[in-house]
């Protein structure tokens, strides 16, 4: 095998087989285990899942990627708040060495696109997140403060940087898709960045400045940078500035060839989500593009930004339903035995919670509530939630019961009661508890499981609760 040798040459390495890359270096000052990275889906620039690379004690790693077809590798360097990217292509080796405490000082790469990667992590090349916070950027526009100068201004950069790229290629130390790649990049990157100053300087009249032609919409080559997205959702909201996030998405399923539809869409929502926005549409609209590619791998990553907006869409689609009793008097029930009493004949399975309990809201969830209820939907089974919230705060647990829609029994144990209740469930005067807690009663009005899976666990309580029927 070849060892690891940081910055020696490359050619006593076995190369990656056909649809693979290389890629090895070491970290300084580096102390986690592992450095997530986003690969390249679908030869796009879109972040999904990342791949975790394993890093060594001493900050080595070497690993070898599937790489089907040619894409940037990202991951952000939280304390320089800068993506670091570099490229990858089926049959590429690299090398790379960077010191964590000055990321952009020390990169180091050897190999394949050493070159191309040295100058898009150099600070020559401007590619921060929040752009308009550097000082470069501040300075343009007391420099360039008209639309004429500024349009002047950028287009003086993009020309220098376009130059960078052409010598890298006139010297053979890049491929040509990568060159067509940056070119593209460089390009869309300057427009956007253009269009976005201007309309912060409250420019309307765009007159002068390169719209988005109709070959520039679906760039097949423009989809390996997320710029060319940048510049394809500005457009967009531009054009239809009064859309919705649903309307917005039926327009790209027009305008779009398949090939971009998927990523520039997943690009438009997460971006949306990143940044805080709480439009009722934009929910219905992940819910379609779910539809639309229930396999995708950009729909965790979506999921996960907009799940707890998701949460309370559902949720507020739920009505309440005459099946939610309310049970407000404490003489309603004197004991839990009273309770399995009053509903013998029918699997119980209680809910221990509180209007209080972050962790027990969350199984309320409409993801989780929903396939429960289904599942006994026809069966002899009820839910029992069964709060364990004091007395002072008895509005505060109905207006909780009203809010996540418990539509089944629900009762409020306090003081003895609940004390009572937990001896029944064998848990002593000195022993410790928490909620949530879930058990289940049988048709015998017998206790049969204490500590019951929750309806998170799904299939595990399903299975749970069908041996009692």
């Amino acid at each position: 095998m070849c060892r690891l040798f940081l910055f020696l040459s490359l050619l006593g390495c076995e190369l990656p087989a056909i649809g693979q890359s290389h890629i090895q270096g070491q970290i300084q000052n580096f102390h986690p285990t592992y450095l997530n990275i986003y690969l390249s889906q679908n030869e796009s620039d879109v972040s999904a899942d990342p791949y975790r690379l394993d890093i060594e004690e001493d900050g080595r790693f070497n690993v070898t990627l599937s790489t089907p077809g040619s894409g940037f590798a990202t991951f952000y360097h939280y304390g320089a708040g800068v993506n670091i990217r570099f490229w990858l292509s089926p049959g590429s080796n690299d090398e790379i060495f960077f010191d964590q405490q000055d990321p952009i000082g020390s990169f180091r790469f050897e190999g394949t696109n050493a070159a191309a990667n040295a100058l898009l992590n150099s600070g020559e090349i401007k590619r921060t997140e929040y752009y308009k916070d550097e000082p470069w950027v501040k300075e343009m526009l007391k420099v360039a403060n008209t639309k004429t100068l500024l349009m002047t201004e950028v287009d003086r950069r993009r020309q220098k940087e376009q130059l960078r790229w052409d010598d890298l290629k006139a010297s053979g130390q890049m491929s040509a898709l990568l060159y067509t790649t940056l070119s593209k990049e460089t390009d869309y990157f300057w427009s956007y960045l253009l269009l976005d100053l201007l309309t912060d300087k409250g420019v309307s009249n765009f007159t002068g400045v390169e719209s988005l032609r109709v070959d520039q919409l679906n760039d097949t080559d423009g989809r390996r940078t997320r710029y060319y997205f940048h510049y394809l959702q500005q457009h967009f909201e531009q054009i239809y500035p009064e859309a919705d996030h649903m309307e917005r998405s039926e327009i790209f399923k027009e305008k779009l060839d398949k090939a971009l539809l998927e990523p520039f869409w997943a690009h438009y929502l997460g971006q949306h989500a990143v940044l805080g926005d709480r439009h009722h549409s934009l929910v219905p609209a992940l819910i379609d593009f779910e539809g639309q590619y229930p396999n995708s791998v950009f729909l965790d990553m979506l999921k996960s930004k907009i799940d707890p907006l998701e949460d309370k869409y559902l949720l507020a689609q739920e009505p309440i339903t005459a099946d939610m009793e309310i049970f407000e008097s404490p003489d309603d029930f004197a004991s839990i035995e009273e309770v399995i009493e009053r509903y013998k004949g029918e699997v119980l399975y209680f809910d221990m919670w509180a209007s209080w309990c972050g962790p027990c809201i969350q199984e309320f969830k409409v993801r989780y509530k929903k396939p429960l209820n289904e599942f006994i939907e026809g069966k002899p089974v009820k839910v029992i939630y069964l709060s364990m919230d004091r007395d002072e705060a008895e509005q505060k647990w109905i207006a909780a019961v009203k809010r996540n829609r418990l539509n089944s029994v629900n009762l409020r144990f306090s003081g003895d009661r609940s004390s009572g209740l937990l001896r029944y469930l064998g848990i002593g005067p000195n022993q410790g508890f928490g909620i949530p807690r879930y058990f289940i009663v049988n048709k015998e009005g017998e206790l049969v499981n204490a500590a019951a899976p929750s309806p998170s666990d799904k299939e595990k309580l399903y299975a749970e609760l069908a041996r009692y029927l």
